[in-house]
């Protein structure tokens, strides 16, 4: 992943492969900051969830489908590297991405 904009004052990993027209999928991100805070968070897409409810529905998990969850989940339209770093960069901007995302413990 490239580095960050040098006017950002975070950086953003994506931790698993995307792929650029991904419609269906889900993957992990760490936003850092420069004082060393941490957060975690997964994001989704529609299709994703529904795909996962109907899993759930033939493994029976959650309740056979009956809901799907996760920590610090964020949902989004498609799953490519602009559309992440676009939503981040607006739960940055509006101070929401401490309630978004899940704070990880200090390395």
């Amino acid at each position: 992943m490239p580095e960050p904009a040098p006017d950002k004052q975070y950086q953003l990993h994506i931790l698993n492969e995307l792929l650029d027209t991904s419609e269906s999928g889900n993957v992990d991100v760490v936003l850092e900051f420069p004082n060393g805070e941490r957060y975690g968070g997964t994001f989704f897409t529609v299709d994703n969830i529904q795909h996962l409810f109907h899993q759930y529905s033939e493994t029976g998990e959650c309740l056979n489908g009956l809901f799907v969850w996760a920590s610090s989940m964020v949902i989004v339209q498609r799953l490519n590297e602009w559309t992440i770093q676009q939503a981040i960069g607006e739960l940055v901007a509006s101070r929401e991405y401490s309630m978004a995302l899940k704070r990880l413990d200090s390395n």
